[in-house]
Parts: C-alpha cells; structure tokens; sequence
C-alpha cells in the first residue's frame, strides 16, 4: 500500500510524521490523544518535498493486527512536531480496500 501527503508547512517543527491505517469501523474513536499513545504506525523522516511512503507488507493497523486484504481502512498522519510544537492529526482519508492479490 502507497501513502501519500503534502509536507507540513513549517517542517522544521516536525519530529516525524507517523502513518497510521485504522480499521474504518474504528475512525469514530480514533484522534490525537489515541494516535500520540499508540505505537503501530510507520515512521516518516521530515524530507523537504511532499511525502509518498510505501508500507511494509508486515504493516499493523492502529490495532495491532496485520494489515490485511478485503478489510476497509481509512489512514490518518499525525505530524510529530519538536520540543514545544504541537502534534497535528489529519483528517481519515478517504476509506481503502486491499484486494487480494495487491
């Protein structure tokens, strides 16, 4: 699965980007305080330019379970921000579907 997002604006705040890929019947409970607290995300360096990440095929949801086929995710980006910057979750994307065989 590709990712891609628009750098943040003022990069030289940015700890990390953090991609996280939630189960669609889980977005109602998603937010910042859940994000910053969780660990199953892929980890983005600030890079200068707009952002496209490929994700491991061992890639975890925000659950903890392997991202699998026929299963509707939505991908948010928490955007890690330095010392006292705050961290800034996006908006869900649009919901995704792995089909078999991708």
């Amino acid at each position: 699965m590709e990712v891609s997002f628009p750098k943040a604006a003022k990069e030289s705040g940015v700890s990390e980007y953090r991609v996280f890929v939630v189960k669609s019947t889980n977005t109602s409970t998603f937010n910042l305080a859940t994000a910053i607290s969780n660990n199953n995300y892929t980890s983005v360096s600030a890079q200068g330019e707009d952002i496209t990440v490929s994700l491991s095929s061992q890639a975890k949801d925000a659950s903890g379970e392997l991202v699998k086929a026929n299963q509707s995710y939505n991908i948010y980006v928490l955007t890690a921000g330095k010392g006292a910057i705050s961290s800034v979750l996006s908006s869900a994307s649009q919901a995704v579907t792995i089909s078999a065989g991708s």
